[in-house]
This record gives structure tokens, sequence and C-alpha cells, in this order.
């Protein structure tokens, strides 16, 4: 099974190029637009962890992710440049990583 990334609030130009990133090491980036399509993504579908585009999420919407899936959350900021954003997820995400046995989770020990 190959494992899956949420994104949520990514710019459309930044999906493509994320997306990009995570296929080189074998994970699959999903992308919504909001809050209400990613709980509805994380009712039919497992995720490693939910990448959320952001400089604020109110609790509620935490909540609401948290009530349909415990999932790892990572909450990255908009002012972030791609490869900080990406490390961000990639160590919030790499102990689930190990549950897949993924050979991203052994570069997160180097």
């Amino acid at each position: 099974m190959t494992p899956h990334v949420l994104g949520v609030g990514y710019s459309y130009d930044e999906y493509s190029v994320t997306a990009k990133g995570w296929k080189k090491y074998g994970i699959e980036f999903d992308y919504v637009d909001d809050i209400k399509q990613a709980a509805v993504m994380l009712s039919f579908k497992e995720y490693i962890c939910v990448a959320i585009c952001a400089d604020i999420i109110p609790q509620e919407d935490l909540d609401a992710l948290r009530q349909v899936r415990p999932v790892p959350i990572v909450v990255v900021p908009p002012s972030y440049p791609e490869e900080q954003r990406y490390a961000c997820v990639h160590f919030g995400a790499a102990q689930y990583l190990h549950t897949y046995n993924h050979p991203l989770a052994e570069a997160t020990t180097d």
C-alpha cells in the first residue's frame, strides 16, 4: 500500500511541486482546498499525516479532522519556502512512516 499525505490550503502551483517532491520517495500527496474537503477525504482514505499550509488554524477545524480519523496534523506557514515546508511535513510524519517500513523513514534517523 502506497502511503499518502493529505495537503490542505496549498495553491495549485505549490501542489504540483510538493506532489513531485513526495513522489520521489514513493509517497502520494493528495490535495484539497479546505478543511471540509479534508474531512471527506479522511473518511474514506488512510493518510500518514495531514499537512495544512496556513498561518493559523482554528481549533474547531483541528477537532473536525480528529473526529474523522486520528492522524498527525502538521501546520506549515505559507511564508516558508517549499523545502522548509517539505521538511516540516517530513519530520512531522517520520514516526508514522516507520509503520509502513518506508525507505524515507531511514532518512529521518541520519
